[in-house]
């Protein structure tokens, strides 16, 4: 019985060489609701460039909370709105925090919001 030593790679399909359910896969819509998908059933944005685009209500008080969150134990990203600013946050291993943020907070009603890494 072999032992598999590999640590970070089994974790990620793609460099584990395992089939991937979201392989080749460069888009996803997600429904209004939708929580605690599994990390192999979310597109892999690991290390890639990735476009993030969505719509959202606001309130009149400009509103706080998350748009859409990947992450777990040991790190993440998430896109969300602090005080009616639309803001990205990067949380690498625990060890270093980035925020990303808007200088003008979203008008009341509907906004979509869009986020380029590359």
């Amino acid at each position: 019985m072999p032992i598999d030593d590999r640590t970070i790679e089994r974790i990620n399909a793609e460099l584990a060489g395992r089939p991937d359910l979201m392989a080749g896969r460069i888009s996803l819509t997600l429904a209004d609701g939708i929580t605690g998908m599994a990390e192999n059933v979310f597109l892999n944005v690991k290390n890639h460039s990735k476009v993030i685009t969505a719509v959202v209500e606001v309130p009149e008080d400009g509103g706080n909370g998350a748009v859409i969150v990947q992450g777990g134990r040991f790190g993440g990203w998430a896109l969300c709105v602090k005080k009616g600013l639309p803001a990205y946050d990067y949380n690498f291993l625990g060890l270093e925090r980035t925020t990303l943020a808007a200088t003008e907070t979203l008008p009341a009603d509907k906004s979509t919001i869009r986020f380029e890494f590359a």
